[in-house]
């Protein structure tokens, strides 16, 4: 199967429809699986000037979601859940250029502070 800029759109639009709804959330968890912080987000949005790249909207239409850290420590994975609270997506967390699904500048994480998500890239594996 050839993927073009068009599929991608589409194959986006699916996954889209399946996850975006109030109460729609991202969970971090560390190694033990505890939450360390859960943000929520209202939407999706494929950014036009960088095709294939997408950001998240807050209820305000606000391109950088954000929430207070729960419990101190390091977040491993994360998990996006819909509003039935069905996983939908999980992937792994590092620093900026260590390779994980989700990056941070920093992922020592204090109660109290702020978590930040300001972009998602989603990467369609091809067939060889």
């Amino acid at each position: 199967m050839r993927i073009d800029g068009s599929t991608i759109s589409e194959m986006f639009e699916v996954l889209r429809d399946k996850i975006v709804f109030a109460g729609s959330v991202i969970k971090f968890k560390n190694i033990n699986d505890i939450v360390l912080c859960q943000i929520p987000f209202t939407d999706i949005v494929e950014d036009t000037s960088v095709p294939g790249e997408f950001y998240f909207q807050d209820q305000f239409g606000s391109k950088i979601i954000r929430a207070v850290i729960a419990t101190t420590g390091t977040p491993a994975i994360f998990e996006i859940y819909d509003s039935g609270s069905d996983l939908i997506i999980s992937g792994s967390v590092s620093l900026l250029n260590a390779g994980g699904d989700i990056t941070f500048n920093s992922t020592d994480w204090e109660s109290d502070q702020i978590a930040i998500l300001s972009s998602l890239k989603i990467v369609f594996p091809t067939e060889n």
